[in-house]
């Protein structure tokens, strides 16, 4: 029963962390863009602030988890996530949106480390990669209930934005119940060991120009769609096809 609640919490928190905080800014974009004029270039520059965030967040969380468990730095990306669409939602400036995709997409960051380790303590090592691919199925899930919010509910992406703070607040409370607080093994050389194995440097150039190729996606693919004439309900189901393929990859 604790490794299904482990499991719950983990796809919640994936779910409004990727999900919501992260990846539905790309959906919203063209809508955020009229009632907020700015220009395509600045655009790519506030995307560019969540997906720097993340990469800082990810390289704290080990850390994190070293000095304090797992449980301080899942709590960290459901407060940061809370707050950054907070932010996002009250904006009135490209400022305020670039601080609150900044510190949104800090919790992206903060998630995937605290629910790896988190599954390294509890679950048994033969069924942790099922279990850390159930979790990371909630971005799929995130990014599925994130369409008909945009789409339906009152108030536009502010009042998604909102909704999707108040479900990242919620988290809090199982991440902090079900979440393990004992301190993990520090590595804290494990990234510049990577570096110097060189069977690896291929799968990270593969990484690295798939995340490329993804964030333009994430970041432009609704909003380009648009430009082309495709109508808003096509775009709506086309992201929640890219949703739901994520979810069957997780049968891999």
């Amino acid at each position: 029963m604790k490794n299904t609640l482990l499991g719950l919490t983990g796809f919640a928190l994936i779910a409004v962390s990727y999900g919501m905080a992260r990846f539905a800014w790309g959906l919203m974009l063209a809508d955020v863009m009229r009632d907020i004029a700015f220009t395509p270039q600045l655009a790519g520059i506030l995307s560019g602030c969540s997906f720097f965030a993340y990469c800082i967040a990810i390289l704290l969380a080990p850390r994190l988890s070293a000095w304090a468990g797992p449980r301080m730095p899942a709590l960290m990306s459901s407060l940061s996530a809370a707050s950054g669409l907070l932010i996002i939602a009250v904006a009135g400036s490209q400022w305020l949106l670039g601080l609150g995709l900044f510190i949104a997409g800090l919790s992206a960051g903060f998630a995937s480390p605290a629910l790896a380790a988190a599954v390294s303590q509890r679950i048994s090592q033969r069924q942790q990669p099922k279990m850390n691919t159930i979790i990371n199925a909630g971005t799929s899930a995130g990014i599925i209930i994130s369409v008909p919010v945009l789409f339906w509910l009152p108030g536009g992406w502010r009042g998604a934005c909102l909704l999707f703070a108040l479900l990242a607040l919620l988290c809090a409370f199982p991440v902090w119940r079900f979440l393990p607080k004992d301190k993990t093994s520090a590595r804290y050389g494990f990234f510049h060991g990577l570096l110097h194995q060189r069977a690896l440097h291929r799968l990270m150039a593969i990484a690295f120009f798939s995340g490329i190729i993804s964030a333009a996606w994430w970041s432009f693919g609704p909003a380009l769609l648009q430009t082309l004439g495709i109508k808003p309900g096509i775009i709506s189901l086309l992201w929640m096809t890219a949703g739901a393929a994520g979810i069957t990859g997780a049968l891999t």
